[in-house]
């Protein structure tokens, strides 16, 4: 189980993005059976402020909110490269905002992280783009 502290705190909420982010590239360089950069391009797809970052920090901003309350299920993958970085996505599914208790968070302590194939997103996201 992953426990960062109070998840009030958007430094613990960006210590759990991180974390379940180097998951994802940790199981993306299995089934690529390659090794991946730990640097990133993430594209944050929903909520509030999506966009495209390249900066840890603010895409895991983007993905917080300022109101104590998180997004329920946030489905994360990472994969191909760009460059000299992993191509990793956030995609917000929609949903009411609620307590970090009432997330995904499965497993236990993943909060609103789920992490899932690239496959599965990436055409998601050309889709919304389209």
């Amino acid at each position: 189980m992953l426990d960062f502290g109070d998840m009030g705190t958007s430094a613990a909420f960006e210590r759990l993005f991180r974390t379940v982010l180097l998951r994802g590239a940790f199981l993306a360089a299995q089934v690529a059976n390659a090794r991946l950069p730990r640097r990133f391009r993430i594209d944050v797809v929903g909520g509030e402020r999506p966009g495209r970052f390249e900066d840890v920090a603010a895409a895991g901003a983007a993905l917080g909110r300022s109101d104590g309350l998180f997004y329920p299920r946030i489905d994360l993958a990472v994969g191909c490269l760009q460059g000299e970085r992993a191509r990793a996505i956030a995609y917000v599914v929609p949903g009411q905002p609620c307590a970090f208790e009432r997330t995904w968070n499965k497993p236990r302590g993943y909060g609103p992280f789920r992490v899932t194939r690239w496959e599965k997103l990436a055409s998601l996201v050309d889709e919304r783009r389209a």
